[in-house]
């Protein structure tokens, strides 16, 4: 799980992890027609 107060993966099991991620930015586009970018990890394989 990625916890948003550390930015970092959280492991709270040991039968799932992430193999390989990254972290990405995307916009946000506001109703109001602001914008704010925002950072998260992208998860792209895992063990089972």
């Amino acid at each position: 799980m990625y916890s948003f107060e550390t930015q970092q993966m959280q492991h709270t099991c040991t039968c799932c992890q992430e193999l390989k991620s990254q972290k990405r930015e995307v916009t946000l586009t506001c109703r109001n027609g602001t914008s704010m970018n925002y950072d998260y990890v992208y998860v792209e394989s895992a063990n089972a």
